[in-house]
């Protein structure tokens, strides 16, 4: 058999030996890039200044550069300038290597510990947010918060990348609760910042308003984005049974576990700020801090360009 209806496997086996063959290029270009260049050199003492990295030299690990080619569909160039670029975001907003907690959320957001494949479970109560009484520069600064405490909570040895799945419950929701301008400044965080660090996106019990916009949108996404999203309704959370442990998953989506705040979980499984904190978990609301206010906008800093294991539960002390 020939032509277009049969794919010959030889031929496959031969374009993906080139393709990986030109992602080792690629690799090595632009860890000599890193190594080699005085922005380079500072972008990883940058990163370890920022908390992302334990020492400059993770900067040119496999796994790292990997990740950002991926995100940059392997253009070096346009990699080594946007890990320059978030270098310099990450060690001007988390100097200490981490961000205070600050004005918290009003319990909407839960963190939960880990699935079966080593991955921070998140659960955001979206019914909980208004747009019209939320402060932009507020949400960006606790995304971040909650984004490095997931990251933390990961478990590296079954999850070295660190990859994340969230639950948007959107139960009960209205228009009021539906905020466009929160949830893109939240796709550019992960876009530029947090990058090929979403692994999952639930969206639970969604009204049909957000169907109709999904089936209008999933056409211009990138196929590997459109994986990554998935709807899930009320009798339908088999899925979510099968690779979250009885234990993480809150009693709402088939699980035994209570919903556990994310400056609760930060405590409990000693994450990040931790143990800068005081002894008594901060409220919700109150003033944004100064340094919060003026924190760079993430889009505006480098462009709109560009894209069985071991569990920790909530119920497990450290």
């Amino acid at each position: 058999m020939s032509g277009w209806l049969w794919a010959d496997p030889a031929k496959e086996a031969q374009r993906a030996a080139a393709r990986e063959e030109a992602h080792g290029r690629a690799l090595q270009e632009l860890r000599s890039k890193l190594s080699e260049s005085d922005e380079g050199r500072k972008a990883g003492q940058q990163l370890e200044q920022g908390g992302e990295l334990s020492s400059p030299d993770e900067l040119t690990s496999d796994a790292y550069l990997r990740k950002w080619l991926e995100a940059r569909e392997w253009d070096v160039p346009l990699a080594f300038s946007c890990i320059v670029s978030h270098a310099g975001w990450r060690a001007h907003i988390m100097p200490h290597g981490y961000i205070d907690e600050g004005p918290l959320s009003d319990g909407k957001v839960f963190l939960q510990g880990c699935d079966s494949l080593g991955r921070a479970l998140a659960v955001i109560q979206v019914s909980k947010h208004f747009a019209r009484t939320s402060h932009m520069h507020s949400m960006r600064f606790f995304t971040c918060y909650v984004m490095n405490a997931m990251m933390a909570l990961c478990d590296a040895a079954v999850n070295p990348g660190r990859r994340l799945i969230s639950i948007f419950d959107m139960s009960h929701c209205a228009m009021a609760n539906i905020d466009v301008a929160c949830l893109t400044m939240i796709l550019r965080l992960l876009g530029h910042h947090y990058v090929e660090q979403l692994d999952c996106m639930v969206f639970f019990n969604p009204p049909l308003v957000v169907w109709g916009l999904w089936h209008s949108m999933k056409g211009l996404l990138p196929d590997a984005t459109r994986a990554k999203i998935k709807f899930v309704g009320p009798g339908d959370t088999r899925e979510l049974q099968e690779v979250v442990p009885q234990q993480v998953l809150p009693k709402q989506y088939g699980g035994s576990a209570e919903l556990l705040l994310v400056q609760e979980a930060v405590r409990q499984f000693k994450l990040p700020p931790y143990p800068h904190l005081p002894d008594v978990a901060g409220t919700a609301g109150g003033e944004v801090p100064h340094e919060i206010a003026d924190m760079p906008d993430a889009a505006a800093e480098i462009g709109e360009g560009s894209s069985s294991g071991h569990a920790k539960t909530g119920q497990q002390q450290q």
